[in-house]
């Protein structure tokens, strides 16, 4: 798990903005919506609605970051899924401590199902 934190910290922010042009370019249309936000002291946990439509075929290969998407063809379909973010806070940016959950399975559900 520390390499997965260590991606997106400071310590190495060049990856992380590299994949996430990637993932993008792939959905320009990306919005993501707060459905709920819990704060306890400097922790935060974080329940997002996404949607975008998959525009660009996702081929990022780079630092080991691997988009369950990756390959898959894109023909500008239409995808919705939920996120779920914990993190710290530390001077207003983000801490050492950063994980989060993504439902990959209706994501490859709806796009098994947009043919």
């Amino acid at each position: 798990m520390e390499e997965e934190i260590l991606r997106y910290s400071e310590s190495n922010p060049d990856a992380f903005l590299k994949q996430h042009s990637a993932f993008r370019k792939s959905f320009p249309n990306y919005k993501s919506t707060i459905k709920h936000l819990v704060v306890d002291g400097n922790q935060v946990v974080l329940w997002l609605k996404c949607t975008a439509n998959y525009a660009s075929t996702y081929t990022f290969e780079d630092t080991g970051i691997k988009e369950v998407i990756h390959g898959i063809e894109a023909k500008d379909q239409q995808l919705s899924w939920d996120e779920t973010w914990y993190f710290d806070m530390v001077d207003g940016r983000f801490g050492n401590q950063w994980d989060f959950l993504k439902d990959n399975y209706k994501i490859l559900k709806e796009l098994k199902g947009n043919p």
